[in-house]
């Protein structure tokens, strides 16, 4: 039995009666009795709802993964201990606790019959906010003293209880009031976290996580069926692909940038929809990572329809024709569905990941033939190309998810977060709200919901240490609002490979640009380009991250690799460094390679007048900049790089082998004590074009 305690010293008992859920409903629905409408006036009948529900999802959280897959919707009644009349002072949310509790009690014991109950009757107080956390109260000390006199007037029927009350009133608590309470059998448990109380209350049965490590906001990490409670702004997306899902006849594919939100999409929105609206349908999501995308999606199947993964594979070896026969039969006399998600499907190019033409066949007949089936993709768009021309599957069903949005939009994502966890943005004296100020950065942004994700993540770890629930512009301030988060972001990838010294100029020659006013641009390298094996590890870490995209125009050409949010790069202070001391050096490689390319323009119009004059103006440029800069073994490295890309144009000309006796005998040679194959061929090559 839970007891709500009132700052009306009014005992109310809490009466939870569990209901079917609706198409429709949501994970977990807490409902207040219409009668009570009765009881109370209409203001507080509202007040009391709004903090049923976020005692609801409190509830839910709590809850283990693999239990959050069911709905609950329950009925809430409560009565007056001794037939007192009551009612609800304006700001009551101290009732928060005792309906999570209610709610918790009647989901665990009802719909899921759980092993483990509450031992004693429960008297509980405090503020509960939807990821668990428990606000203090007022009025402790008079709570306490009417549970005791309660208590005592009811001694034969309640000889043990538990006593459940916000931490950061423990100190409220005098001396005499717990002894008390401990005399009269009380067990307090003074708590933080709902699911801490819960741990406390249920011991070894508890198996949902008692330190409480729900987080309000996901960060990098993409949202699960469990958070599709908080997992907003997609639902005139939502809405768009459920209708194309019903009017296709054959496989749905998602595509949509790195980043943009997939996966999410597809297990925090599109599953839980689903399922709402479909009682008898069977949900399956999968990642490619090996070519057994056939296996899982034929045990779905026969998960589906009662149909053994045995039988299936050994009709499908018999022939494909059966296997179809065998699946529609089972699935028309059913009323059961089933929708099936392979995810990251750009591996069986990526990764060359080898999947057998008739498995994909089937695949695709499967989708077509059988009605109550639905199969859907998700493929970066980088290889939508690729997929389009390879004509994998007969089914051309393709649907764009986002990765900008409006304003409005930006605001539903990060103020209902917030709101979800019993969080608010400041507002400064100005009356301008810190969330609108995140939203315009993010808006000049392209493909921001990774950063903005992860900068939530950061300003609500600042809120927790400073136990505040407003997430302040001072946060956002030391943070450095998302520039600052990127540069976060990037240095902790670095600091990850433990970059030397080395390693941390080839990557910025790689990937970023400087011009003569200083400003730092974009630089695109393709998979051919040398450095790249060499930065390997760093370029997947940081695309794990949102911070390197790659493209390609076409499947025939190569696929480019390039920094995302290029001008925050500016306040990255291992790039101010490297702009100081690299500076000079980059813009004079970058002379040498124009003065290269126009040359080779003028070579290929035949103007051989002008051919001789700006190959030698050339050369004698990159000799005596390779002098200055042999010594530094990076920039020796990339230097020698751009001779390999002189080198193929050279080849094409005729030189002559008499040259190159020419070069051994240059005195110019003598000069080095050491002579490294590599200088040798660099210097060869200088030569021969110099005297060709």
């Amino acid at each position: 039995m839970i007891h709500i305690l009132t700052s009306t010293k009014t005992i109310l008992t809490v009466n939870v009666r569990a209901q079917e859920s609706r198409s429709g409903d949501g994970a977990v629905e807490g409902v207040l009795s219409l009668k009570l409408k009765k009881q109370l006036l209409n203001d507080s009948f509202e007040e009391q709802q709004s903090y049923l529900d976020v005692a609801a999802i409190a509830s839910y959280v709590s809850l283990n993964k693999l239990d959050q897959r069911q709905r609950f919707r329950a009925s809430v009644d409560f009565i007056a201990q001794d037939n007192v009349d009551f009612s609800f002072t304006k700001g009551s949310s101290s009732s928060g606790l005792g309906y999570a509790l209610a709610l918790f009690q009647s989901w665990w014991e009802t719909v899921l019959n759980k092993a483990g109950k509450f031992q004693y009757p429960i008297f509980a107080t405090g503020e509960i906010l939807t990821s668990g956390q428990i606000n203090p109260i007022l009025h402790l000390s008079e709570k306490i003293d009417s549970t005791c006199d309660y208590i005592e007037s009811h001694r034969d029927n309640i000889p043990h209880f538990y006593f459940c009350y916000p931490k950061q009133n423990d100190t409220e608590m005098t001396v005499t009031q717990r002894k008390r309470l401990e005399s009269l059998g009380g067990v307090l448990i003074p708590s933080e976290r709902l699911q801490y109380t819960l741990g406390e209350l249920l011991g070894d049965a508890y198996d949902g996580d008692p330190l409480g490590r729900w987080k309000p906001f996901k960060g990098l990490e993409s949202f699960n069926y469990e958070d599709s409670p908080r997992y907003f702004g997609r639902d005139s997306e939502l809405q768009s692909f459920r209708k194309s899902l019903k009017e296709s006849s054959g496989i749905v594919t998602i595509t949509g940038v790195s980043g943009a939100g997939k996966s999410s999409f597809v297990k925090a929105g599109l599953i839980p929809s689903l399922e709402k609206e479909n009682k008898l349908l069977y949900c399956s999501y999968t990642i490619l990572i090996d070519n057994t995308v056939l296996d899982s999606i034929l045990e779905s199947i026969g998960a589906t329809w009662d149909i053994e993964l045995a039988t299936l594979k050994e009709v499908y070896q018999q022939s494909t024709e059966e296997l179809l026969e065998l699946v529609k039969s089972k699935s028309t006399i059913s009323s059961k569905s089933c929708f099936i998600c392979i995810d990251q499907f750009e591996n069986i190019f990526s990764q060359k990941i080898l999947i057998p033409d008739s498995d994909l066949n089937i695949i695709d007949k499967l989708s077509m033939i059988i009605e109550n089936l639905d199969i859907v993709l998700c493929l970066d768009s980088e290889y939508l190309d690729e997929f389009l021309i390879k004509d994998i599957f007969v089914s051309k069903d393709i649907f764009q998810l986002r990765s900008e949005f409006p304003s409005y939009i930006w605001k539903e994502i990060l103020t209902k977060q917030a709101l979800f966890s019993g969080l608010t943005f400041e507002v400064n004296e100005q009356g301008i709200s810190l969330d609108s100020v995140i939203i315009e950065e993010a808006i000049l942004i392209k493909q921001a919901l990774p950063v903005v994700g992860r900068l939530l993540e950061l300003l609500f770890s600042i809120a927790e240490k400073e136990k505040s629930s407003i997430l302040k512009f001072e946060f956002y301030k030391n943070i450095g609002g998302l520039t600052g988060t990127v540069v976060h972001l990037i240095e902790s990838v670095f600091n990850r490979n433990n970059l030397n010294t080395a390693l941390i100029p080839l990557f910025f020659e790689s990937f970023i640009d400087i011009d003569k006013n200083d400003n730092v641009t974009l630089r695109r390298i393709n998979t051919g380009h040398p450095n790249l094996v060499k930065l390997k590890p760093l370029t997947k870490d940081l695309q794990e991250v949102h911070l390197m995209l790659s493209e390609t125009t076409s499947p025939t050409k190569a696929k480019y690799y390039y920094l995302a949010h290029p001008f925050l790069l500016q306040k990255l202070p291992a790039i101010l460094d490297w702009k100081k001391n690299e500076k000079k050096y980059i813009l004079w490689v970058k002379d040498v390679e124009g003065d290269f390319l126009k040359w080779i323009a003028q070579k290929n119009k035949r103007y051989d007048d002008v051919l001789t004059e700006k190959r030698s103006e050339v050369v004698n440029a990159f000799v005596s900049g390779y002098l200055e800069h042999k010594n530094n073994l990076v920039r020796e490295r990339h230097l020698l790089s751009i001779a390999q890309t002189f080198r193929g144009a050279l080849l094409k000309d005729n030189i002559s082998n008499d040259s190159l006796q020419k070069f051994v005998n240059l005195s110019f040679l003598k000069n080095f004590r050491v002579i490294n194959r590599n200088i040798i061929s660099f210097l060869i090559l200088i030569v021969l074009w110099n005297f060709a």
